[in-house]
């Protein structure tokens, strides 16, 4: 029965008396071993680290809100002079936003004014010496020809202020009214107009299309327009040189940043981008911004996200703002795509792991095979045709 099952093995034994064995021959097995061992080893990195495998889908989570961090640095734009603007799709507005927003007063050079800290109240703010203003008055002040507020009183400068815009007027004049005098508003123009702003601070918003402006002096919304008022600085030369220090959209559960290696290129790419004008230039600067969502999950459950984003520049620059007649500011419009970028985990499965190892082991020895066949039938015809002498 032995003998009968010897008769299907397909792998026949010569002996070893019959057995030829060269010098090629044993370059070649070397070689080859060689080379396996290297694809083996490979191979079993290949199988031991996971890989990610991306993939698109709609995005089907409920709506979420967005949290905007942002530090952007206006060297040549004083705190007093600058606003930051911010609306969506809804067509809801809102004028020089101060809720979590810092500005920071800095030298031209970028680098922060010593011993004066966070310069969150500017020109046009509520701050301590003002409440302690309306303390001590206690008394409806008069708004000077404005629309007054529900209180009916204008006791501050930015009361009054706001009172001209509701009117529809100017603030062109803060130097004739007596409590912007008295709350120093002329007087930080002055100190400060050779100085710089750095803002600073996260903002809210649902996740809709939107703008951020910052923009030059005051803006306000009159009717269903939104309007800057620039008649307090009208003696200004704007200068929106920037540089854009963060910039980044977050979801209430995303990271701060993606996983190590999971984006090609930058997934920040205006974070670092800085540009310089000059005075007389365009200083209409537009950024489109496109958010996309990721997800990354990975083998023992565990899922994290973080949003990325791809931005472009638009200005027409060179030409004189009169010329171009456009508003001067910083925009910043950013849309969110409708799909979702999945990053799954995945391991290589060990039947593949095996299929790769059995294809390497036996194809580097068929290849090493056949060369060896090849080197000694080329010997042999060598070593016969010197024989006879037919090769002298």
């Amino acid at each position: 029965m032995l003998r009968s099952l010897s008769s299907f093995d397909a792998y026949g034994k010569t002996l070893d008396d019959f057995r030829i064995r060269t010098n090629a021959g044993a370059v070649v097995s070397i070689v080859s071993t060689v080379i396996i061992i290297f694809l083996l080893l490979s191979e079993f990195s290949h199988w031991i680290t996971p890989e990610w495998i991306p993939e698109m889908v709609v995005d089907t989570r409920e709506a979420q809100t967005v949290t905007i961090d942002f530090a952007i640095s206006l060297p040549h734009l004083p705190c007093f002079m600058t606003s930051l603007d911010l609306m969506d799709a809804t067509g809801e507005s809102h004028s020089d936003v101060e809720h979590n927003v810092r500005k920071v007063r800095i030298m031209r050079t970028g680098e922060e004014i010593p011993n004066q800290g966070v310069e969150k109240s500017t020109v046009g703010s509520r701050d301590e010496k003002k409440q302690e203003l309306v303390t001590e008055k206690k008394a409806c002040g008069d708004c000077y020809g404005g629309v007054p507020p529900k209180s009916g009183c204008c006791n501050t400068c930015d009361d009054v202020r706001q009172a001209y815009q509701r009117k529809g007027w100017a603030f062109n004049n803060p130097e004739k009214i007596p409590v912007c005098v008295e709350e120093g508003y002329v007087n930080v123009i002055k100190t400060q107009k050779n100085e710089g702003c750095r803002l600073e601070g996260h903002i809210t918003t649902p996740k809709i299309f939107g703008r951020i402006h910052i923009a030059p002096g005051r803006t306000f919304d009159f009717g269903n327009r939104h309007v800057l008022d620039l008649s307090t600085f009208s003696e200004v030369e704007w200068d929106f040189t920037h540089s854009i220090d963060r910039l980044r959209f977050l979801g209430p559960e995303d990271a701060a940043d993606p996983p190590t290696g999971m984006v090609t290129g930058k997934p920040f790419p205006l974070e670092g981008f800085k540009m310089s004008v000059k005075p007389k230039d365009d200083q209409h600067m537009q950024n489109y911004i496109e958010i996309v969502a990721t997800e990354y999950h990975y083998l023992d459950g565990r899922k994290t996200s973080a949003t990325v984003y791809g931005a472009s520049h638009y200005r027409l620059g060179g030409k004189d703002v009169e010329a171009t007649n456009r508003i001067p500011g910083l925009i910043f419009d950013y849309d969110y795509s409708p799909m979702l970028l999945t990053y799954k985990e995945k391991r290589v499965p060990f039947a593949h792991f095996v299929t790769d190892i059995c294809a390497i082991v036996g194809g580097v020895f068929t290849v090493a095979g056949f060369l060896d066949g090849v080197l000694f039938k080329a010997d042999r015809i060598i070593r016969q045709k010197n024989r006879i002498g037919k090769l002298h």
